[in-house]
């Protein structure tokens, strides 16, 4: 499997918190830790930006963070909670609004790019994790 994408389960996240926002656990989403760097060929934007993640599916998720971004920027994400790690999934900046925090991002993941077996094991984390939500 590619180093690309990276799957640690050590269980399934158990709650006892029925507080719902869009349909998700705010306290497994607020377990979330969400990293994402823009993809450049020239490495002219290196910086990492943290965000807070607000939404997701196994096609795309919806994050605030500080920076702004242009739509259609190419990103580099990194998802992780206590139970699931993935690395360097690449997606598409699909939406973006400037909102009191920052700004709110709406990204598509482009899980085609990956090698045959990692987009397997990524698709089948990201809906492991949409069905806990």
């Amino acid at each position: 499997m590619s180093n690309n994408v990276i799957d640690k389960t050590a269980g399934s996240p158990k709650s006892n918190h029925t507080t719902q926002r869009d349909g998700c656990d705010d306290s497994l989403i607020n377990d979330f830790k969400i990293v994402f760097k823009r993809r450049d060929w020239l490495c002219l934007f290196r910086s990492e930006q943290n965000g807070q993640l607000i939404w997701l599916s196994s096609e795309g998720l919806i994050v605030t963070a500080a920076k702004r971004l242009p739509v259609g920027c190419q990103v580099w994400i990194s998802l992780s909670s206590s139970y699931h790690i993935l690395h360097r999934i690449p997606a598409d900046i699909v939406r973006a609004e400037a909102n009191k925090n920052g700004f709110r991002y709406s990204m598509r993941f482009r899980l085609e790019e990956l090698p045959e077996e990692g987009c397997r094991v990524a698709r089948m984390v990201l809906q492991q994790l949409t069905h806990n939500l």
